[in-house]
């Protein structure tokens, strides 16, 4: 699951464009993110165009794919941090930290089967 290439937002991870008329140049056209059209996102950052994927928040894509999404994973502080998704409201679940891919999917991979074998 590859991403286009284009602008990624460096501080959220999602795609951002530009907009505003074509003889603008890039440098000084209104950057948005692509979801929402929105120069805010979450937690009140301005889109901050630059034309690569991030890599923490390429790591929590991937990672939140493989884990099919039974985690919440965020790049918001320069490392990754996952949380249980889908949980009832007032539950109190630990959640994970790590400074890279690997680590990350080590740790969620032992809470996965230790989840799994809480089960049996």
């Amino acid at each position: 699951m590859e991403q286009a290439a284009g602008l990624w937002c460096r501080r959220c991870g999602q795609p951002v464009r530009l907009i505003g008329g074509e003889i603008v140049e890039d440098g000084f056209r209104k950057a948005v993110h692509a979801a929402t059209g929105q120069e805010m996102g979450d937690y009140g950052h301005r889109a901050a165009p630059i034309d690569h994927e991030p890599p923490h928040w390429k790591s929590c894509r991937i990672l939140t794919a493989e884990f099919e999404g039974i985690f919440v994973i965020e790049a918001w502080f320069g490392f990754l941090r996952a949380d249980w998704a889908g949980l009832p409201a007032g539950t109190i679940a630990g959640h994970f930290e790590a400074d890279g891919e690997e680590e990350m999917r080590l740790k969620l991979k032992a809470a996965v089967a230790a989840r799994r074998d809480a089960g049996r």
